[in-house]
C-alpha cells in the first residue's frame, strides 16, 4: 500500500475542514478509523504513522478553523482574500468582453505572469504555442501592459469596462496579494537558512491538539511513536515546532507537556494588529514570550486570563481580549463592506450574480467568529487546554468536512443526486463512472461533533469554487493545485476562449 503523510490543508478559501487524499487506500483507512479506533502497533512504521495521522487529522484541521475565527491574523487574511475574489470575479467580464478583444480565442494563465510580460515577450510566447486544430492563429485576450502605480483596493469596480479599469482591477488584486504576503512572511524572523513564520505557530497549535487526540484514541505507546516519527527528520516542519515547544518547556524548567505548550501558543496567536502593528505577528509574540519565560519561568497555578494579561503587560503588547475583539470586528465588517461596495456600482458582474452568496457566507463566518469568541470567554481553559478542547466540541462552531481526492477519485455506485439525498453530501466535483455510478473528486459532508452550525455546506463549497476559479485565472501561488485546476478547466470548458499556461 502506498503511504501518504500529510492529509490536512487548511485554506480560508474553504471555510471548514479539508482532508486531501493522494490515494484511495488512504481514504478507505480514514473511513475505517472514523468508525472506531483500530490497533495500529502491528503495522509497518510508515503505515502505522499514516493510520495515526488519518485518525487524528480532523482534530488538527478543526483547530486551524477555530484559530482562524478567533485570531486577528486569520480575519485579516480572509478579508484580503475576499478583496481579491471580488476584483478577480469582476475581471472575468473583461476577459469575455468582445469590445475589448473582438477575436480573442485564448487566455494566458496565470494573468499575474502574462500581465507583467513586455510586448516582445508576449509575442515570443505566442509564437511558441502549438498550432491550433482549427488553423487559426492564437489571439490572446487584451490585457494592458503592467505599469507600477498605486490604486485603491476596490478601484476596478466600474460601470463601464475599459483596459484602464481592467488594469485597475489587476493592481487592486496585486495590492491585496502583497498584503497577504506581508502578513504571512516576516522578514525580521529570518536568520540565514533559519526562518520562523506565523504559519509555524498555527501549525503548533493544531499539532498539540492532535497529540491529545492520538493519546486519547491510542495511548502512550502510539503517541510516543507518532512524536518520534515527526521529530526523526530534522526537515519535518511539524517535528521542528515540537522541538521548539520542548525547548520552551525546558526553559520554563518543566517536562514537555502539550497543555503547557498550548497555553503559550494560544496567547501568541491572539495579538491585535490595530494596537501592536507587526508586533502582533504570532511568531513575533512567540519570540518575545520565549525571552520572558526563559528569564522568569512559568507559573500556571493561577487564572489563565490573568496569566495572559500579565504576559501582555510585561511585554508591552495587546491582550488576548483585545485581539479577539479585533477579529470579531473585522469579520463583522466584511459583509457590511461588501453590501456597501457592491450596491454602489450599477452593472457590476459580481454585484448582479454573486453578491447574495458572498454576503450570506461572510455573514455566517462573522456569526461563527462571534460564537467562538463567546465560547472562549465563557471558559478559556475549554479552548486553550487540548484535553478540555476535545471534551468541549459541542460548545464550538462546527463546519462542514470536505474530502478532496487528488488522484483518480473515489468510485461510488450511486449518482450525484443519490449521494446528496442519501448522505446529505454536497458534491463539489465528480465524473460519471465508466460503468455507471460516480467518481467523486470532492464533496462536503456534515461533521457530527456538535449542534452549532452557521456556515451552509453548499455555500462553503460555492465559495471555494469561486476562489479556485480566480486563483486559476490570476495567481501564480497555488495555480497547479488540483482543486484550482478543476475549477478553472470546468469553467472554461465551453467558453469562447481557451486558457493556455504561461511558464
Amino acid at each position: 500500500m502506498s503511504t501518504q503523510h500529510d492529509f490536512g490543508r487548511f485554506d480560508p478559501a474553504f471555510p471548514g475542514v479539508s482532508i486531501h487524499f493522494s490515494n484511495v487506500d488512504a481514504a478507505r483507512t480514514f473511513d475505517a478509523y472514523r468508525k472506531g479506533a483500530v490497533p495500529v502497533a502491528h503495522l509497518p512504521p510508515d503505515e502505522r504513522f499514516q493510520a495515526l495521522s488519518l485518525a487524528s487529522v480532523v482534530s488538527h484541521e478543526l483547530r486551524h478553523f477555530h484559530d482562524a475565527l478567533l485570531s486577528p491574523y486569520g480575519a485579516r487574511i480572509f478579508r484580503h482574500r475576499v478583496q481579491m475574489l471580488v476584483n478577480l470575479m469582476e475581471s472575468l467580464t473583461y476577459i469575455f468582453d468582445r469590445r475589448l478583444t473582438p477575436d480573442a480565442n485564448c487566455l494566458p494563465v496565470p494573468l499575474a505572469r502574462w500581465w507583467k510580460l513586455e510586448e516582445d515577450a508576449r509575442q515570443r510566447w505566442l509564437h511558441g504555442l502549438p498550432r491550433r486544430s482549427d488553423g487559426r492563429r492564437w489571439i490572446p485576450v487584451a490585457v494592458p501592459l503592467f505599469e507600477e502605480r498605486e490604486v485603491p483596493l476596490t478601484a476596478g469596480l466600474r460601470e463601464r469596462r475599459t483596459l484602464q479599469s481592467f488594469d485597475d482591477l489587476l493592481h487592486a488584486v496585486t495590492k491585496a496579494r502583497q498584503q497577504i504576503e506581508d502578513l504571512t512572511f516576516n522578514a525580521k524572523l529570518v536568520r540565514g537558512e533559519s526562518s520562523f513564520q506565523p504559519w509555524q505557530v498555527f501549525e503548533l497549535s493544531a499539532l498539540l491538539v492532535q497529540l491529545q487526540d492520538v493519546w486519547q484514541g491510542f495511548g502512550a505507546e502510539d503517541l510516543q511513536f507518532f512524536i518520534g516519527h515527526l521529530t526523526a527528520d530534522p526537515r519535518n516542519p511539524y517535528g521542528r515546532m515540537l522541538r521548539v515547544s520542548q525547548a520552551l518547556c525546558e526553559a520554563a524548567v518543566q517536562e514537555f507537556n502539550w497543555a503547557v505548550a498550548s497555553v503559550i501558543t494560544t496567547w501568541c496567536l491572539l495579538g491585535s494588529y490595530a494596537s501592536d502593528d507587526w508586533d502582533a505577528c504570532p511568531s513575533m509574540r512567540f519570540v518575545k514570550l520565549w525571552g520572558l519565560i526563559h528569564e522568569e519561568g512559568l507559573d500556571l497555578d493561577g487564572d489563565l486570563m490573568s496569566l495572559y494579561d500579565d504576559w501582555s503587560e510585561r511585554l508591552g503588547v495587546s491582550t488576548v481580549a483585545e485581539g479577539i475583539a479585533e477579529a470579531r470586528r473585522m469579520y463583522e465588517a466584511i459583509p457590511a463592506a461588501l453590501e456597501q461596495q457592491l450596491s454602489s456600482v450599477k452593472g457590476s458582474f459580481v454585484a448582479d450574480t454573486k453578491a447574495e452568496l458572498l454576503i450570506r457566507v461572510t455573514k455566517a463566518i462573522a456569526r461563527s467568529s462571534d460564537a467562538m469568541a463567546a465560547a472562549f470567554f465563557d471558559e478559556p481553559d475549554s479552548y486553550v487546554v487540548p484535553y478540555h478542547y476535545h471534551r468541549s466540541q459541542r460548545k464550538f462552531v462546527i463546519p462542514g468536512l470536505r474530502l478532496v481526492f487528488e488522484g483518480t477519485g473515489m468510485a461510488m455506485e450511486e449518482t450525484v443526486d443519490e449521494l446528496q439525498q442519501k448522505h446529505g453530501w454536497v458534491v463539489q466535483w465528480a465524473l460519471e463512472g465508466e460503468k455507471g455510478g460516480t467518481v467523486i473528486l470532492s464533496y462536503v459532508e456534515p461533521l457530527h461533533l456538535g449542534p452549532i452550525h452557521f456556515i451552509d455546506y453548499g455555500d462553503a463549497a460555492s465559495l471555494a469554487d469561486l476562489f479556485g476559479l480566480t486563483e486559476f485565472v490570476f495567481s501564480e501561488m497555488g495555480h497547479e493545485r488540483g482543486d484550482v485546476q478543476r475549477a478553472g478547466r470546468v469553467f472554461f470548458r465551453d467558453a469562447p476562449v481557451e486558457p493556455v499556461q504561461v511558464y
